[in-house]
Protein backbone atom coordinates (compact mmCIF):
# COMPACT_ATOMS: atom_id res chain seq x y z
CA UNK A 1 0.00 0.00 0.00
CA UNK A 2 2.53 2.57 0.72
CA UNK A 3 4.07 2.02 -3.08
CA UNK A 4 0.60 2.96 -4.39
CA UNK A 5 0.31 5.85 -2.36
CA UNK A 6 2.94 8.00 -4.19
CA UNK A 7 1.63 7.16 -7.18
CA UNK A 8 -1.85 8.09 -6.49
CA UNK A 9 -0.34 11.24 -5.22
CA UNK A 10 1.02 12.26 -8.67
CA UNK A 11 -1.90 10.99 -10.20
CA UNK A 12 -3.96 13.55 -8.53
CA UNK A 13 -1.61 16.31 -8.74
CA UNK A 14 -1.50 15.55 -12.57
CA UNK A 15 -5.33 15.52 -12.78
CA UNK A 16 -6.40 18.73 -10.69
CA UNK A 17 -2.88 20.87 -12.08
CA UNK A 18 -4.55 20.49 -15.94
CA UNK A 19 -7.12 23.10 -17.02
CA UNK A 20 -9.31 23.88 -20.49
CA UNK A 21 -8.18 27.02 -21.97
CA UNK A 22 -11.02 28.89 -23.14
CA UNK A 23 -10.28 32.10 -26.25
CA UNK A 24 -12.08 34.91 -26.71
CA UNK A 25 -13.71 36.47 -29.75
CA UNK A 26 -11.29 37.68 -32.24
CA UNK A 27 -12.12 40.50 -34.33
CA UNK A 28 -10.01 40.21 -37.49
CA UNK A 29 -9.35 43.81 -38.62
CA UNK A 30 -5.58 45.65 -40.33
CA UNK A 31 -5.35 48.56 -43.08
CA UNK A 32 -2.16 49.03 -45.24
CA UNK A 33 -0.23 51.74 -46.69
CA UNK A 34 2.10 51.89 -49.87
CA UNK A 35 5.56 53.70 -48.25
CA UNK A 36 5.58 55.53 -52.07
CA UNK A 37 3.50 56.27 -54.55
CA UNK A 38 5.24 55.36 -57.59
CA UNK A 39 3.72 51.99 -57.33
CA UNK A 40 6.67 50.32 -58.63
CA UNK A 41 8.42 46.83 -57.88
CA UNK A 42 9.75 46.28 -55.03
CA UNK A 43 6.89 47.93 -53.11
CA UNK A 44 7.15 48.51 -49.36
CA UNK A 45 3.78 48.19 -47.37
CA UNK A 46 3.22 48.68 -43.81
CA UNK A 47 0.54 46.55 -42.51
CA UNK A 48 -1.64 48.35 -39.42
CA UNK A 49 -2.84 45.89 -37.35
CA UNK A 50 -6.30 47.13 -35.61
CA UNK A 51 -7.44 43.71 -34.07
CA UNK A 52 -9.03 43.52 -30.95
CA UNK A 53 -9.20 40.03 -28.64
CA UNK A 54 -5.49 38.77 -29.99
CA UNK A 55 -2.31 38.64 -27.76
CA UNK A 56 -0.04 36.81 -30.49
CA UNK A 57 0.40 37.67 -34.03
CA UNK A 58 1.76 35.78 -37.14
CA UNK A 59 2.57 37.36 -40.27
CA UNK A 60 3.73 35.36 -43.14
CA UNK A 61 4.85 36.89 -46.37
CA UNK A 62 6.19 34.22 -49.58
CA UNK A 63 9.18 35.64 -51.00
CA UNK A 64 9.37 39.00 -48.70
CA UNK A 65 11.77 40.50 -46.43
CA UNK A 66 10.82 39.43 -43.71
CA UNK A 67 9.05 36.47 -44.45
CA UNK A 68 7.62 35.39 -41.19
CA UNK A 69 7.22 37.84 -37.96
CA UNK A 70 4.90 37.89 -35.12
CA UNK A 71 4.88 41.81 -34.49
CA UNK A 72 1.79 43.10 -34.10
CA UNK A 73 2.64 45.59 -36.67
CA UNK A 74 4.77 44.90 -39.39
CA UNK A 75 6.25 46.89 -42.02
CA UNK A 76 7.15 44.04 -45.31
CA UNK A 77 9.19 45.23 -47.68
Amino acid sequence: MKKKLPLFGLLAVLLTSCFKEVGGPVAIDFVYNLADSSFTVPANVNFINRCTGATNYVWTFDGGEPAFSDYENQKYE
